[in-house]
């Protein structure tokens, strides 16, 4: 009772907030990434607040189709040990795609590496992508923007919005990969937070 009452009272604190987009001016550097201001990053927060209260860890991670359309707002799912399978020929291109979900207070920050693959730590033939939330000209946000996930030493830097679920895409190019099963791990350090 205590959360609702709480998260009541905030979602109408947004709800009195929401005339003042129409004030809102983008700065000149603007990018439609989600969230797009503060306003906006407070209705994620308030998101993320609900699943606390739905009793979802801080980081839910899941496995995800890499075509299936990603949820913007509902309740993540959370798998404890989720695998990744992807099957193909040398020289295919394939991709495979998992979910990261934020119920914490503040935006998390982690590092991903690939290990136990054929060409070492974090394999040139797999390449990592943090997707973007973008908005879209008919205000429909879709997560679709595949950047390159940027380096951190010897790790990729994966930033996840609290309410947000960030889906981190893998573009997996075997070449002069040798035919047969192979086995890795991908580990997930951090969280460390940031502001």
């Amino acid at each position: 009772d205590g959360a609702k009452q709480t998260l009541t009272r905030e979602l109408a604190a947004l709800a009195d907030a929401l005339p003042s987009l129409n004030d809102w001016q983008s700065p000149p550097d603007f990018k439609a990434i989600l969230p797009v201001n503060g306003l906006h990053a407070r209705v994620f927060q308030t998101q993320a607040a609900i699943w606390r209260a739905a009793g979802l860890p801080a980081l839910s991670v899941a496995r995800a189709g890499p075509w299936d359309s990603l949820p913007l707002v509902g309740l993540p799912r959370h798998e404890e040990a989720p695998t990744l399978t992807v099957d193909l020929m040398q020289n295919e291109y394939r991709a495979a795609a998992f979910n990261l979900s934020s119920a914490a207070a503040e935006s998390l920050v982690l590092r991903l590496q690939l290990d136990g693959l054929p060409g070492g730590r974090n394999p040139p033939w797999i390449t990592v992508h943090p997707v973007e939330w973008t908005d879209t000209r008919q205000g429909q946000p879709v997560a679709a923007a595949l950047p390159l996930a940027p380096r951190e030493g010897a790790a990729f830097r994966i930033s996840v919005h609290p309410g947000l679920t960030r889906q981190v895409w893998l573009t997996v190019h075997p070449t002069n990969v040798p035919a047969g099963r192979h086995e890795g791990r991908l580990r997930l350090e951090g969280p460390s937070r940031t502001a």
